[in-house]
């Protein structure tokens, strides 16, 4: 009986794979949602202190207030989006929605360097990826559900969603490289390329 157990709860290299797979797209959402907070230092009100002449002058500057408002509007999205994703994952496939969730939030990234460019736009565009971002949480774990057992999706969960921890260090850290070093635009262009090529892939 226990060497039953034991073949049942072997992930077979496809799972793996699969395991793999979800990692990275979780990595890959929480990093470019953490970027933003790193792209609007560059954007906020200039101080007239900055003598790094690598770094080109941003043509719009946001105020303490606006950066604020920009960084919370995407719990907006987020929070309708999670509930609206749970429900699609189970009534639908969860690897459809996720593949959704993700070829949207590619798009939504790479416009970001034109909507970033006022106001207004730019807490549009972080309601977009809110609603884009939120689903790919629950179909995740639908996903986990279809194709495993409910003790090996248990043993890989963890694994999985420490992809959250992951994205964020990755977009903290990579984000504070490349705007000082290039632009902030390159950064939503990045991620969003990155986000394609996972969900091509």
């Amino acid at each position: 009986m226990a060497d039953l157990d034991s073949s049942s709860e072997t992930i077979a290299a496809s799972k793996k794979l699969l395991c793999a797979l979800l990692f990275t797209a979780m990595l890959l959402q929480y990093a470019g949602r953490t970027s933003v907070s790193v792209v609007l230092v560059q954007l906020q009100e200039s101080t007239g202190n900055n003598t790094n002449t690598n770094v080109s002058k941003p043509h719009v500057e946001y105020s303490q207030f606006q950066v604020g408002v920009i960084l919370s509007s995407v719990y907006a999205g987020l929070l309708p989006s999670s509930f609206i994703g749970g429900f699609l994952a189970y009534r639908y496939s969860a690897t459809r929605v996720l593949l959704t969730s993700i070829g949207i939030s590619s798009v939504v990234h790479c416009v970001a360097p034109i909507m970033f460019q006022r106001f207004g736009t730019a807490v549009t565009q972080r309601v977009l990826a809110g609603l884009a971002e939120g689903q790919a949480e629950p179909a995740a774990y639908g996903v986990l559900g279809e194709y495993m057992i409910p003790r090996q999706s248990a043993r890989v969960a963890p694994f999985v969603f420490s992809g959250f921890y992951f994205g964020q260090f990755l977009g903290l850290i990579s984000t504070g490289f490349i705007t000082q070093r290039l632009s902030w635009k390159v950064t939503f262009y990045i991620f969003g390329k990155y986000h394609d090529y996972h969900f091509k892939c």
